[in-house]
């Protein structure tokens, strides 16, 4: 039978938003000059891999955050800051089709171009097989011109960052899924899409190396039990990207280093407020709690492998089973953690070549970043739990039957538990993995799982209840009351961040000391005190800082304070803390150290 006209209806706009989103992100990529971030140091670690360096950058190992180099020469690899993984294979493979058309220069946007060709490739291939169900195809079409194509996600495509390859994996394979879902069949065609994504999202960076193994589960319910050859492909790609991973970690000592000590000692170590209870819980000696507040980029002359070997034999396991045991503790880390993912695109560099730090402006520069940024804080940690209650939901639907093969219902149902599967384990990856260090960079395949999932909430609820499928009521309730009682938590626990930068030491003179630093609550800071044991206790005095605004831009507005104070001899060996009282009046201490004198 002929489709409708509402069907038909469907269909053309499916084609047009599709469209529209393809069109949008190429533009970025292409845009003169060029467009996408600068390099903050991470993007070296595929250059390493590939010999292929900024043109014009002395010595050319050094970090461009200001703007992006638009132009790469080839040279010496570096194999020992090489960090191998999807990213130095799609930049390699760019490299192989630009030679025949490049002399001594590789623009970036040879890399840029490819893996925006790979989203367009996939973004066809899954229209043009749910071209039967003109509904899903434009649910998929509105996941690729909003989330997709935005500017957070394209800003990274013309870099050597690895955040480009995770997202495009995730997008092949959960995508794969949901067509699946609703056709009610696995197509050859869809193998290569699921592979492939599988590997690259497995192979993009150590935090996603549980991913693959994580899809696997929604997969069983599209490729059932009966389908061997699919079901070993994909174990064996998974389990492959696992022992990639590990081997990786295995080689890399600097790296986990520095991932321990930002996990460690100042991410968990300072959660509860007392770094001594919190670093006996961990079975760590009491010298480890001394290094509280310290981090790899902020050691205060602190050995932390000398001082507290133990730490760096500490599994995730133990950190999370720790965390979970005290769930106010718990709770508190993963809020302060939410606040500090707040800044969608990357704060701390510029998006435009040739400029000093550039934005890049709307029309092409607007999207969920800047609509983001407007939410309150406790609405904001709300929408995290949305896609962890639609999984559970979604996983309940398919057990049970209610989502029939082959129906758009079953198709989101399984896009749905992969995508909070991404949320939970990228979440938790990032966390206990470089802890608060880039949080918000880390964190952005949880972004784009987040977006997607409230994108298609809508469409999901209208199907629960279209077809049946209850409890829909338990749906839409479920998410109203565990997003109030997060929010409601966001709302009043002392959520405070903040750091003394200076005196960077332990050791202080005998004359005034200049004292600077900054503090954030998503609550607003109302004072800030220097606090000496047994001397005395300071306020500050606080101005705006838009600076550290970039980097929390949720909820109130940071705050910075520098003054001079007179720390002397008699400050020696007492402890120094900086605590932050919020608007409701509740005090956090957000760094504290013991001051001794100058040798």
């Amino acid at each position: 039978m002929a489709p409708g006209i509402g069907s038909r209806a469907l269909a053309l706009l499916a084609v047009l938003v599709l469209l529209a989103g393809l069109v949008r992100g190429g533009v970025v990529v292409v845009l003169e000059p060029l467009a996408g971030y600068g390099n903050q140091y991470d993007m070296l670690r595929s250059s390493a891999c590939l010999g292929l360096w900024p043109e014009g950058v002395d010595p050319p190992s050094r970090a461009t955050p200001a703007a992006p180099v638009p132009r790469y020469v080839q040279g010496a690899k570096d194999p020992a800051n090489c960090l191998p993984g999807s990213e130095a294979v799609l930049a390699g493979l760019a490299m192989a089709l630009a030679t025949p058309f490049v002399d001594d220069t590789m623009s970036l946007r040879w890399v840029g171009s490819l893996k925006w060709v790979l989203f367009a490739l996939g973004a066809l291939l899954f229209h043009a097989l749910l071209r039967a169900h003109p509904g899903a195809a434009l649910a998929h079409a509105a996941v690729a011109a909003v989330v997709l194509a935005d500017p957070f996600n394209v800003l990274f495509v013309n870099t050597l960052y690895t955040e480009i390859p995770a997202l495009l994996g995730a997008y092949l394979a959960i995508g794969a899924l949901g067509v699946a879902g609703v056709r009610g069949d696995f197509p050859k065609s869809l193998w290569v899409p699921w592979l492939a994504g599988l590997a690259l999202l497995g192979g993009s960076r150590v935090q996603h190396l549980l991913l693959p193994m994580a899809l696997l589960a929604p997969a069983a319910f599209v490729l059932g039990g009966r389908r061997l050859a699919p079901w070993g492909a994909s174990a064996v790609v998974a389990l492959l990207a696992l022992a990639f991973q590990v081997s990786v970690m295995q080689r890399s000592e600097h790296i986990s280093d520095a991932n321990v000590v930002n996990t460690v000692f100042f991410t968990v170590l300072p959660a509860g407020g007392a770094p001594a209870r919190m670093a006996d819980e961990l079975g760590l000696s009491p010298a480890c709690a001394e290094l509280a507040h310290t981090s790899w980029f902020l050691r205060r002359g602190q050995d932390h492998r000398g001082q507290c070997p133990e730490a760096f034999g500490l599994s995730r396991l133990r950190l999370a089973a720790v965390l979970a045991g005290e769930p106010a503790t718990g709770l508190r880390l993963a809020l302060r953690a939410l606040h500090a993912s707040g800044a969608w695109r990357l704060p701390y560099s510029g998006e435009v070549a040739g400029q000093d730090f550039g934005r890049l402006e709307p029309p092409l520069g607007g999207g969920l970043a800047k609509w983001v940024a407007r939410v309150p804080f406790p609405v904001y940690a709300a929408f995290w739990v949305l896609p962890i209650w639609l999984a559970a939901w979604a996983l309940w639907c398919l057990g049970s039957g209610r989502a029939a093969p082959g129906s758009s219902l079953r198709g989101l149902c399984v896009v749905q538990v992969a995508l909070g599967a991404v949320v939970a384990l990228t979440f938790a990856s990032a966390l206990l993995g470089d802890g608060f260090s880039e949080f918000s960079r880390h964190v952005h395949l949880g972004h784009n799982a987040v977006a997607v999932a409230w994108l298609l909430f809508l469409p999901l609820l209208v199907l629960a209840w279209r077809e049946g499928a209850r409890p829909g009521g338990a749906l839409l309730g479920g998410c109203l009351f565990l997003g109030g009682a997060l929010a409601f938590a966001a709302e009043r626990l002392p959520l405070s961040s903040g750091l003394l930068d200076q005196p960077a030491g332990l050791q202080i003179e005998a004359k005034p000391l200049t004292v600077s630093g900054w503090a954030v609550d998503p609550a607003g800071v109302s004072e800030v005190r220097l606090e000496i044991d047994g001397l005395e206790s300071r306020a500050m005095t606080l101005s705006a800082s838009p600076v550290h605004a970039g980097f929390y831009p949720v909820g109130a507005a940071p705050v910075v304070f520098s003054q001079a104070l007179p720390l002397g001899e008699a400050a020696a060996g007492r402890e120094l803390r900086l605590v932050v009282v919020n608007r409701r009046g509740e005090a956090s201490v957000v760094d504290r150290r013991r001051v001794a004198p100058l040798p």
